[in-house]
Order: C-alpha cells, then sequence, then structure tokens
C-alpha cells in the first residue's frame, strides 16, 4: 500500500562539548597571527528539536537524548587567523576539523555504515588581563 504523506519535518542534532584548543602561532606582525593545533572535545549534553508542519497544523517537539549513544571524546585539527586591535582586545577566526566519529560503533542505524563527525568555525572576542 503507497500512502503520500502531506508535510515537512526538519529534525536538527544539537551536541553541546567542553573544548579544549591548544594552538600554535605563528605571528606574521605584531597585529596579526595564523594559529594551528589539535583540539579535544567532551561531550557534555546531546538533544533534538524536531519542527514539523502538515496540512493539520504545525509545532515543535523538543527531545532529550541519552549522550551514551554518543562517543563522548571528540578529536578535532584547528586552523585559524587573529587580529590583535589593542595589545589587549582582539578577534580571530578558527576552523576545526573533527576526526572521531561522534556516533557509538562508527553507526548512525543498523541500517547503514556511516560515520558522522563534527566539523565546526568558530569566531572569537579576546581580552588580556
Amino acid at each position: 500500500m503507497n500512502v503520500p504523506i502531506l508535510g515537512k519535518a526538519e529534525t536538527k542534532l544539537n551536541l553541546d562539548y567542553i573544548s579544549v584548543p591548544v594552538m600554535f602561532q605563528y605571528k606574521a606582525t605584531p597585529e596579526f597571527y595564523l594559529e594551528a593545533g589539535p583540539e579535544f572535545s567532551f561531550l557534555v549534553g546531546a538533544n533534538t528539536k524536531t519542527s514539523y508542519k502538515t496540512p493539520l497544523g504545525s509545532g515543535k517537539i523538543p527531545a532529550e537524548l541519552n549522550k551514551d549513544n554518543f562517543n563522548g571524546f571528540n578529536f578535532g585539527m584547528g586552523l585559524g587567523l587573529g587580529f590583535n586591535i589593542t595589545p589587549n582586545i582582539g578577534v580571530n577566526a578558527r576552523y576545526v576539523a573533527g576526526f572521531t566519529d561522534i556516533s557509538k560503533n562508527g553507526e548512525t542505524s543498523a541500517a547503514d555504515n556511516t560515520t558522522n563527525k563534527n566539523n565546526t568555525f568558530q569566531v572569537g572576542l579576546g581580552v588580556k588581563f
């Protein structure tokens, strides 16, 4: 039996990490620098948010996930650049490519063998005390 499904749904997976970057900097000028190095991240929370819209209505369904379904540790390498506006204030941007599969056993479901990795873009404001 072929039954059409009317509507649309979108699910977003949110994984919360505490990350410890270890960046090595090369100062191209006194104000401008390039940086590269490893980043170690530890999973502290996981949830999903599903939004749906059908002819009968729409809504959102938040759900907490069991962190044990995901690897608790994530390793990545970062590459970035920064600019010191003053000696005590600077801005930076960094891309971190994750190397660790975030799902347990390397699978998202029993039906497939895909891997899931975190890749992040970060923008920061630094203040020296």
